[in-house]
């Protein structure tokens, strides 16, 4: 078949989408992550993970699977796939597929390699946008195009609203909105983003269902990265806040300055007194907001709206 843009549809479909089976796959499938959530549509984790993979259920030798090689559990059910399969990896070189070395962006294929771009050169930041980036490209290579269309395509790249998004830099100090942030996972990235810099983290909200241990890698990379504050919201905010006490008193090292905000507004107005020019405030909830906005959008439009008030 000829691709053109004519006649290729992109779509992104949710594990509720999924479970209507609609008994078709499509040519070309991407899957970037399975963690822990939305398990209250799910039996367990067993029976999510069943449905982001009936995304490739009706795939042929002739379809494609791009699939993210860092995580073990997308990993290890590509060799049960009956298409083919392109991998892509921020963190590994692969013996085919797409991953960095030395900074060089790099498509490998039939014992050829092609230097496609620069991961320093990307308009957006952290490891889980370039894992993203790597993988557009890998779906580019499948559809033939060139490695210059490709290296020419990076700078337009932006960043998603919502998502590691700097809505503000005032007195020097970058206000980020990453309202997207609806999981621990999420969190973690955006902690990871800004590794140079100062971070006073505003966190926390509701979920419906908590796994245990679910935050103590978020725990664990605020006090690695020594995150100056942590101003947490809702009732979650509590438990993230419980764990990093927990962790810091295991290691025996000081925990960040932790306060227990009342509103957004309130944690927004903190961060705002304490921020010093060259510091991050970082929004990254790392849950949802059950009964306390709309919804995400609602939460990152009154962020938003928070600090553009701090201009005046």
């Amino acid at each position: 078949m000829d691709f053109t843009l004519e006649n290729i549809l992109v779509v992104e479909v949710s594990n509720r989408q999924l479970k209507l089976d609609l008994g078709k796959s499509p040519y070309l499938g991407v899957l970037t992550s399975i963690q822990p959530n939305h398990l209250d549509d799910h039996k367990d984790f067993a029976d999510y993970i069943e449905c982001k993979k009936s995304l490739f259920r009706y795939q042929t030798s002739v379809d494609w699977a791009v699939l993210n090689y860092d995580e073990k559990i997308i990993r290890d059910f590509a060799k049960e796939l009956p298409s083919r399969v392109m991998f892509y990896s921020a963190s590994e070189e692969l013996p085919k597929g797409v991953f960095c070395r030395g900074g060089n962006i790099i498509v490998r294929d039939k014992d050829k390699e092609n230097i496609v771009g620069n991961e320093h050169d990307l308009p957006v930041l952290g490891k889980h946008n370039l894992s993203n980036v790597l993988a557009a490209i890998a779906c580019a290579h499948v559809f033939n195009s060139s490695s210059k269309a490709i290296r020419e395509s990076l700078p337009k790249i932006t960043a998603l609203t919502g998502r590691i998004e700097e809505v503000a830099k005032i007195k020097s100090v970058r206000y980020i909105n990453d309202t997207s942030s609806t999981r621990p996972a999420s969190l973690l990235a955006a902690l990871k983003s800004f590794t140079q810099s100062k971070i006073i983290l505003i966190c926390g909200g509701k979920r419906p269902i908590v796994t245990p241990g679910e935050f103590d890698e978020v725990a664990k990379t605020i006090l690695e990265q020594r995150v100056k504050a942590v101003l947490v919201i809702g009732e979650d905010g509590e438990i993230i806040a419980r764990v990093v006490r927990e962790q810091a008193e295991k290691i025996a090292q000081n925990a960040p300055l932790i306060y227990s905000a009342k509103t957004l507004a309130d944690a927004v107005q903190l961060a705002s007194r304490g921020a010093k020019s060259g510091e991050v405030v970082l929004f990254s909830p790392g849950c949802e907001s059950f009964g306390m906005f709309k919804d995400y959008r609602d939460r990152g439009q009154q962020f938003i709206d928070l600090v553009k008030k701090l201009e005046k």
